[in-house]
């Protein structure tokens, strides 16, 4: 038994690709049901975020990490070689190192950001919701909350760590204090826009609105942030009534200018209004940030926000890469012995399965016995079984505690009990 990981991330795939690759694979649910209708998989659990769709899988025996990577990138149309060299796959305890890695955000866009372990655990409870992880996956989980953890406590990898979207209130609280009653308005869907309207909604925002160029997709856009949709002509009125607008907008082109400020400037009685323009190129014309009451931000003034600590923080990931290569090691001797646990309760049930189908034959043949000496048999085959089992099983049982997994292997090889041509 083995483990896998196949995904893409913001480091192999534009966010395109990903949205692509996640509305293809659907939830859990459904990647479990096409990785099982193949045969390929006992345990599956998809993680999910605005960085990275990644699925981590138990295969059946037998099943190579190459079978799965060509289903899942098949089914989730990726045909294309340029795209199915954006999707990465590891298996055994690169699998489960780079999962640690993932979840102490040593891979994340920030490093040191503290959501994406919240994001992992979050994803393997709906795993466990729809019933597609066992006991492997549980411990793997366990294994790497308990890394992510170690690594926050002994190292200063979080230290000072800011996310674009905690950026974007930073600036808008510098300018306006707390958000209690403010209003803002989102230009476009990109997504540094809406993590930065998500953290202002989250910090207290009373009003959002969404102006979008597809009124479609703001709309569904609202429908999450329980904001209203415009379309974007309608943008520019909503200049006089709101206290921030972030713009994330792709494609280029001017949608605010200098002298559309100026002309709403008196209309909202000098109150400040924070801009931050995240689309690149920019979209608000970047003359206007010496205009009086006008406060205008681009992503990289959130960037200056992010780097702030980096040097620190990348010292802190040296320490970090060290704890998860000793972990891996600790951890993966540990989750082996839970494969080869679950491997014996697999050869308990086979010849659980071979013992009643050979008895109902035999019974099938002797329908004369009476009813007591059905039972008698029933009895004597259960006991015979577990006779014969019981040295083998044992003796499998010392190797995976004493961590002798080539012996261990062997002896479940040995017993294993190959299906027949009706199953």
């Amino acid at each position: 038994m083995s483990l896998f990981a196949i995904g893409l991330s913001h480091k192999t795939a534009p966010i395109e690709l990903r949205e692509e690759f996640v509305i293809r694979c659907g939830d859990v649910r459904q990647v479990c049901e096409r990785l099982r209708q193949a045969k390929l998989s006992r345990e599956v659990a998809l993680l999910s975020t605005c960085n990275r769709v990644e699925i981590y899988a138990v295969p059946q025996a037998g099943i190579k990490i190459e079978d799965m990577h060509r289903l899942i990138t098949r089914s989730c149309g990726l045909t294309s070689a340029q795209n199915q060299s954006k999707i990465y796959a590891f298996s055994e305890r690169n699998a489960l190192s780079h999962l640690f890695r993932v979840a102490s955000s040593l891979d994340s866009m920030i490093l040191g950001e503290g959501q994406i372990v919240s994001q992992v655990k979050e994803s393997f409870q709906k795993a466990t919701e729809a019933k597609t992880i066992g006991p492997i996956l549980h411990k793997v989980l366990e294994r790497t909350l308990t890394v992510a953890k170690r690594i926050r406590t002994e190292t200063e990898i979080s230290k000072e760590a800011v996310s674009i979207g905690r950026a974007g209130v930073d600036l808008a609280t510098q300018i306006l204090g707390s958000l209690e009653g403010r209003s803002a308005l989102l230009v476009g869907a990109g997504e540094h826009g809406r993590l930065v309207a998500a953290n202002l909604c989250g910090g207290g925002l009373s009003e959002l609105v969404i102006a979008n160029r597809t009124f479609d997709r703001g709309a569904e856009l609202a429908k999450k942030f329980g904001a209203s949709a415009i379309p974007l002509t309608e943008a520019r009125r909503y200049l006089e009534r709101v206290d921030i607008v972030l713009a994330s907008v792709g494609g280029g082109g001017r949608l605010i200018s200098r002298e559309d400020l100026i002309a709403v400037r008196a209309k909202r009685r000098y109150r400040p209004l924070v801009l931050i323009d995240l689309s690149v190129p920019r979209v608000i014309e970047t003359s206007a940030h010496d205009l009086d009451g006008i406060f205008l931000f681009d992503i990289d003034d959130l960037s200056q926000i992010i780097m702030h600590g980096l040097k620190q923080r990348k010292s802190a990931a040296q320490l970090a890469e060290q704890i998860i290569k000793d972990e891996t090691e600790v951890s993966w001797k540990m989750i082996q012995g839970e494969m080869f646990n679950a491997d014996i309760g697999q050869i308990y049930k086979q010849t659980e399965l071979v013992r009643q189908n050979e008895l109902q034959k035999f019974l099938k043949k002797m329908e004369h016995l009476p009813e007591a000496d059905r039972v008698a048999i029933e009895q004597m085959t259960r006991a015979l079984t577990q006779k014969i089992l019981h040295n083998p099983i044992q003796t499998a049982k010392n190797c995976a505690r004493e961590s002798e997994y080539e012996q261990l292997q062997f002896l479940l090889d040995a017993m294993s009990i190959p299906k027949s041509k009706d199953e």
